[in-house]
């Protein structure tokens, strides 16, 4: 049967079989509803139609104006795996020719998480499901013991951040970076707003530039990869996060070759555990909070704090500086992003302004603890 993907869901693991025929729609009314920043609307489309391009006649890829229009157009009977927010959940559920599977991209099920939580009656700590996760899936284990015995393991400090490290590898745009630029212009003009300033694409849009990035990710940062500040972003971070959230990357062998990195002694124990910690415990518990507490439902958030003001919105850094890391690349630091969700703003739309504000930012994504 066809399978549907979504522009989060562009990974070989959201297909079946290798020749699985396959159907793309891209939603206008999905950027004329909400303003987007501009580098993440470019990227999303990208890596949408450059996915497209790979599969070639295998692919429908139908160009609507909102997904209903480009379901009606296809007239097909379609599977798509559970889309990772509950507004695209509650939409898919109520098409008739739509079946929906067990959500892909993530390393614990979900009914087996909602397991664990229903048996910590309350108690369902990072550090406990974190646990759990590396003994179901065998990530850093000597038998049924942690590797070197801790399951936390403290990097050494150091005085100084590492120095001189080559930055990720840069995104050679094409012609169909080309084709979404024109497109993405031409939509401003007849009144589509979108956020932030434009510019060169610079984050993977294709699995083979996820795929270099990860190698230059093992190869060069992850003997360094740590959590202190450093003048350097790209050390406290993989590089990783947009391909994963793209689902051009599966979080598991992600994993699994940092481990492999750690045995083969290329990397420390304390990098790969550190990484690990990050997409085997943090990612997927964000993930299982976000639908366990129906933190993505309107009505169940707070609606106390204040409205974003203007000057917010408009991306100006005067009163907070990180501001223009998100005007000039719609991305942020860690460090920066915790300046970013202090603010007291209202957290259904702090939520709402990030995720369409950062390219690697999804609904699910936002800790549920904000505002701070």
């Amino acid at each position: 049967m066809r399978r549907w993907l979504f522009a989060d869901q562009l990974g070989p693991h959201f297909l079946d079989e290798p020749d699985q025929p396959v159907l793309l729609i891209e939603s206008k009314a999905v950027f004329r509803r909400r303003a987007f920043h501009r580098q993440k609307a470019h990227l999303v489309l990208s890596a949408l139609r450059h996915r497209a391009a790979e599969l070639g006649g295998r692919a429908v890829h139908i160009k609507a104006e909102t997904y209903g229009e480009g379901l009606r157009r296809l007239g097909e009977v379609v599977e798509v795996s559970a889309p990772t927010s509950r507004r695209a959940r509650d939409f898919v559920r109520v098409q008739p020719k739509v079946t929906m599977l067990p959500a892909r991209g993530f390393l614990t099920d979900q009914d087996d998480f909602a397991a664990w939580a229903d048996r910590r009656r309350g108690g369902m700590r990072l550090d406990d499901f974190y646990r759990q996760a590396r003994r179901q899936h065998g990530v850093l284990m000597d038998g049924d013991e942690p590797a070197s015995g801790r399951w936390l393991i403290r990097r050494p400090p150091v005085r100084r951040p590492p120095t001189g490290l080559s930055p990720p590898p840069a995104p050679v745009e094409d012609d169909i970076d080309a084709e979404v630029r024109d497109d993405l212009d031409r939509w401003a003009a007849e009144g589509i707003e979108f956020a932030g300033r434009d510019g060169p694409r610079a984050f993977p849009a294709t699995r083979r530039e996820a795929l270099d990035r990860e190698d230059h990710f093992v190869a060069e940062r992850l003997p360094r990869y740590e959590g202190m500040p450093s003048a350097d972003p790209w050390v406290t971070h993989s590089g990783l996060s947009s391909a994963l959230t793209l689902g051009l990357l599966d979080p598991l062998p992600v994993v699994r070759r940092a481990e492999r990195s750690y045995r083969d002694g290329q990397v420390p124990l304390s990098s790969v555990e550190l990484f690990a910690r990050q997409v085997l415990g943090w990612r997927d518990y964000l993930w299982h909070l976000y639908w366990y507490f129906n933190t993505g439902d309107p009505g169940r958030t707070r609606a106390s704090g204040r409205s974003i003001p203007t000057w917010f919105t408009e991306l100006d850094p005067a009163a907070v500086p990180a501001l223009a890391g998100v005007r000039d690349h719609a991305w942020l630091p860690y460090a920066d992003r915790d300046t970013v969700l202090a603010q007291p703003w209202r957290r259904r739309d702090l939520v709402d302004w990030l995720t369409r504000h950062l390219v690697d930012a999804q609904e699910w994504s936002i800790p549920v603890g904000i505002p701070r």
